[in-house]
């Protein structure tokens, strides 16, 4: 913590939401940011996301959010699946596996539990 303190502009410093009060001891000099990415506090529904708020000012820091839910909107999935050309996509983590359509890539809308032989999955 010493090394952050005396340098603080060479340092990034990964705290949890219930550590947010070392912040205290280290001092963040003027133009520190706190970056908040999808960690808790969940969001503004979570009672912990006022104190996260309160401490961000009290503290005069300023303030990013830079998170991914990590799910992907469907226009990047079909410009993901036009840049690799494959020859064939089998959508297994979605709420509408039917809905991915590539013209000239062939879609295969796995069966729950069904088995599948590796001819079945060649293009």
């Amino acid at each position: 913590m010493a090394q952050v303190k005396a340098d603080p502009a060479r340092f990034a410093v990964q705290l949890s939401f219930e550590n947010l009060p070392t912040l205290i001891d280290l001092a963040p000099p003027a133009g520190s940011v706190y970056v908040h990415s999808n960690g808790p506090p969940l969001g503004r529904f979570d009672p912990a996301y006022q104190v996260m708020e309160a401490w961000i000012e009290h503290l005069g820091l300023g303030y990013a959010h830079l998170g991914s839910s990590g799910h992907s909107w469907p226009a990047d999935i079909d410009r993901m699946v036009r840049a690799v050309g494959p020859g064939l996509v089998i959508p297994v983590h979605s709420r509408a596996p039917e809905a991915l359509r590539v013209p000239g890539v062939p879609v295969l809308v796995p069966e729950v539990m069904r088995p599948y032989t590796a001819d079945e999955l060649k293009p």
